[in-house]
């Protein structure tokens, strides 16, 4: 195995342990990603309305996301903030808003 492909295994799989069993520092970004996906889906399920449409919830939801975006900026431990951005944009997209939002 070259070099290249050995450093980008490790470094899977170091973001994966993170995500799987985080640090105290990588914990809150593991719980906050997690609670914007679950907040997501629970309104999907519970609304007719996608979450960008919802008048009451969408706005600080929104604010949540916005907020952990920025804090990928922070220590991040073995985290990824490349992979945890283009994991929220995803959740932010799936509820209905586009990047204009941010």
């Amino acid at each position: 195995m070259n070099s290249l492909t050995n450093q980008h295994l490790q470094w899977v799989q170091g973001h994966t342990r993170a995500v799987t069993r985080p640090s105290v520092t990588e914990k809150p970004f593991v719980h906050i990603v997690q609670f914007l996906h679950d907040f997501r889906v629970s309104h999907a399920l519970g609304s007719d309305l996608p979450l960008a449409e919802d008048n009451y919830s969408s706005e600080p939801w929104l604010e949540i996301l916005k907020a952990t975006r920025t804090l990928l900026s922070t220590e991040l431990g073995r985290l990824d903030g490349h992979v945890l951005d283009a994991y929220i944009l995803a959740e932010l997209k799936a509820a209905g808003f586009t990047e204009d939002y941010l």
